[in-house]
Parts: C-alpha cells; sequence; structure tokens
C-alpha cells in the first residue's frame, strides 16, 4: 500500500545546483510528484561532478552527483523565453500545490515566474524561494554558494578550526543539505496551512539564514565573552571539552555533562590515574576553566599512550560522552549507519556501486526512496504534456519549435 504522505500533490520546481534540489528531493521521498523544468539546453550542473573531480562521471548512465539531488523527480525540459513555454508553465501550475525555486529574483521576474505574477494568477499556490543572503540588504541579490554565503559568511570556516590555520572549508554542499531540510519544513507547513485555509503564500530562506541557525549556540557563546577559534589545548570549560590524540594516530572527541567535576573524576579513572580524580586544581567547576589548558596538559600524555581501541574499552565502563573522528571513507561503512539504512546503494551499469546518503529523518511506513527513476534530459517531458492535455501534433510542433527538449532515449516516462 502506498501511504505516502505527500500522494496526490504536484510541486514544480524551477532551480539549479544543490539547496532547492535537495528540497524537492525530500518532497519527492515523501511521495509528492516533482516535476523539474530544466531549459532546453541542459543545467550546468549535470556537468556539475566533474567541476568537483574530472573523473566523476556525468553521463545519462551515470551521474551521482546530479541524481544526489534530483532522485525521485519527473524531468521536463522547456524554453521559459518563449511565450508558449510560460503558457506551458503556467497550464503545469493550474494542477500544482506549490512551487519552488533558487533562481535570482531577477531572472524569475524575467521568466514571469516571480512571486507576484504566480500569487495573482494561482493564490492557492505555495511559493518556497532558497537565496544567498535573503530578501532584504544591499546584498540580496548578489550571487553566491554554499562556501561564500554559508560557511565563509556564517562563521563556520574561521572559527571551528585551529587559532593561525588556514580557513576551514568543510563538506561540500553542507549549507545546501542544511537549507534544503529548512525550507522543505516551510514548505511543508505552507502545504498544511493550504489544505486548512486554501490560501497559498511565500516561503524563504536563504544560506546566511541556514548558517546562523545552525551555528546559533556558537552565536550565544560568542556573546557571554568566549571567543573563537580556540586551540583545543585552551578548550573554554574543561579538559573534557576538546579532542585528544591516542598512541596509534586516532583521536578521541569528548563533550562534557554538566556535571564536569564528576565527568573529570570519571576520566581519571579510566585513565588509572585516581590521584588526579580530586586534585586541588581541578576539583570544582571554576578550577577546572581556570586551569582547563593545565588539565589538559595533563591528560593528553596519558592518553597518547593509549591506542583508540585500550581507550574505548576503558571508557566503556563509564557514562562519558566519547567518539572517534572518522573519515568519510569510514562513515560510507559504518556498521551504525548501515543498520539504520542511512545510506541507499545504486549499481550502475559501469559496476561501480555508490552510496547516497538518505534525507535526515524516518517516518514509519514510508517505503525507501527509488534511485532508479530516470532522470535524463527532458526524460518526462511527453508523458507530461499529454497529461496536461496537449495533444501530440501540439507535442511535435513544440519539440520543433524548441519550446521543449523531448527525450530521444529508450526510457520514457516512469
Amino acid at each position: 500500500m502506498d501511504n505516502k504522505p505527500l500522494k496526490g500533490i504536484r510541486v514544480v520546481e524551477l532551480s539549479t545546483f544543490m539547496a532547492m534540489p535537495q528540497c524537492g528531493r525530500i518532497l519527492s521521498m515523501l511521495g509528492a510528484d516533482v516535476i523539474k523544468i530544466e531549459p532546453v539546453t541542459p543545467e550546468f550542473f549535470r556537468e556539475g561532478g566533474r567541476a568537483l573531480d574530472p573523473d566523476i562521471p556525468c553521463t545519462e548512465e551515470e551521474n551521482p552527483v546530479y541524481l544526489n539531488v534530483n532522485a525521485g523527480k519527473r524531468m521536463i525540459a522547456v524554453d521559459l523565453k518563449n511565450p508558449k513555454g510560460r503558457d506551458l508553465l503556467y497550464r503545469l501550475l493550474e494542477s500544482s500545490a506549490a512551487f519552488i525555486s533558487n533562481m535570482k529574483q531577477s531572472t524569475l521576474t524575467k521568466l514571469g515566474a516571480d512571486y507576484e505574477t504566480l500569487h495573482d494568477k494561482f493564490p492557492s499556490l505555495v511559493y518556497g524561494h532558497i537565496d544567498a543572503y535573503g530578501m532584504k540588504g544591499p546584498e540580496a541579490s548578489r550571487l553566491s554558494f554554499d562556501s561564500q554565503a554559508y560557511l565563509a559568511r556564517g562563521g563556520f570556516m574561521l572559527d571551528l578550526n585551529e587559532p593561525g590555520s588556514r580557513p576551514n572549508e568543510q563538506v561540500v554542499g553542507c549549507g545546501d543539505s542544511a537549507v534544503g531540510l529548512s525550507i522543505s519544513g516551510a514548505v511543508l507547513a505552507a502545504l498544511i496551512r493550504r489544505a486548512k485555509t486554501g490560501e497559498g503564500g511565500y516561503v524563504n530562506s536563504s544560506l546566511l539564514n541556514a548558517a546562523i541557525w545552525v551555528g546559533g549556540m556558537q552565536g550565544i557563546l560568542t556573546q557571554y565573552g568566549l571567543e573563537f577559534p580556540r586551540s583545543r589545548f585552551d578548550p573554554p570549560a574543561c579538559a573534557l571539552s576538546t579532542t585528544y590524540e591516542c598512541k596509534d594516530g586516532n583521536w578521541v572527541c569528548f563533550v562534557v555533562s554538566a556535571d564536569t567535576v564528576g565527568d573529570w573524576r570519571q576520566l581519571c579513572r579510566a585513565l588509572k590515574r585516581e590521584d588526579l580524580a580530586d586534585d586541588p586544581r581541578f576539583d570544582t567547576r571554576e578550577k577546572q576553566k581556570i586551569n582547563a589548558t593545565e588539565a589538559v596538559k595533563v591528560i593528553s600524555p596519558l592518553i597518547k599512550e593509549l591506542t583508540y581501541e585500550e581507550l574505548r574499552v576503558e571508557l566503556s565502563r563509564t557514562n562519558l560522552a566519547y567518539e572517534r573522528p572518522r573519515h568519510m571513507r569510514e562513515v560510507l561503512e559504518d556498521p551504525q549507519a548501515v543498520a539504520n539504512e542511512y545510506f541507499i546503494r545504486k549499481k550502475y551499469p559501469s559496476g561501480k556501486e555508490v552510496s547516497f546518503a538518505t534525507p535526515a529523518f524516518v517516518m514509519e511506513g514510508l517505503p525507501k526512496e527509488n534511485l532508479d527513476r530516470p532522470i535524463h534530459h527532458g526524460a518526462h517531458t511527453e508523458e507530461i504534456l499529454l497529461e496536461l492535455g496537449y495533444s501530440r501534433d501540439e507535442i511535435e510542433e513544440l519539440g520543433k519549435g524548441n519550446v521543449i527538449c523531448l527525450y530521444e532515449g529508450v526510457e520514457k516516462g516512469r
């Protein structure tokens, strides 16, 4: 039984790159019929993998970077600059509940797809939009990507690394994923309101907005005098607010609870140094903060004498929160992630098997995502136009006039 919560809801997506496409992928997984509109010339991001690494395939048979943010959608290629293409868009929106985009406002206005135009024509339409720096202010129209508007402008590049080191570039697309998840919630809330009142409306998020939200706790701490970046030898609260290197080159990351004194004593006992548990330098919360650097210097050589596995055995007897920092290649095979089905594996005709991360939530009874629907340029153009009532002769004429692009491969439809 198909019990996806958004079954029967159509969403039109006019977007590129990663941010809003992540939202479209989530809505599709929840059952929405997400129709992505591309220009008649394939969008640049179909070659996005090669921009990251020239060896990543970007073919119709194997394009993992593009599939990662466009899985589950139906693909239609339309020239919205052409009046006939614009009429096609409006005809499509007549049967749609939402329109989502991350195009620049000036571009949307030229295409007749700005909020004011669409709200006037379709007052019950939910309109979701993502930009880089927000709707207002002197930089509202500025072009930017997640590495600039999220990581750099949002405080992550400079504050989450060792002082004096180069900016921390972090994960490709992490800001896109964060804002995509955020706008998904806003669109879903707007759809609920629409179901109750019949009214559509505008919802917006930005990469900078998402960065400030994700880094909100860092912002609060900064306002109370904590300066960032901080060395791992200078933790803000106590010696359990930092990372340590083990004998085998692995690291261990601790996070302190509210009981900093109790945590300190547990760590000392796990390291077989009961004499340090009640050391007068570290026996109160205030002393632990004042002497945090000294405590780190005391603990560091003790942990360096143990491999991570040896340390893990001792820590497992405590209720301390700890973890070993890992490389992404390890995360892909993490037994805990595998057990919870946080990845979907897809095998390509080339023989390459790729793990795709699933959206960051689980819903009881929701079937797994289908990564096999074709995402070729214009793959579903003919199918969708037939659904809208276009005749085959009309479709042929639109194709000849380059108003639409029809996929010429074997796969058409679902």
